[in-house]
């Protein structure tokens, strides 16, 4: 495994860590804003 294979690994992780936690914390006005941005 080269270099940027595990960057990519590692950011795919990341990504997918933030996506779970984000849907798990209790719901405020302002994430849900950023959500409709995104």
């Amino acid at each position: 495994m080269n270099k940027k294979q595990f960057l990519a690994a590692a950011f795919c992780l990341m990504a997918l860590a933030g996506c779970t936690q984000k849907t798990e914390l209790p719901e405020n006005p302002k994430d849900q804003e950023e959500y409709r941005d995104h």
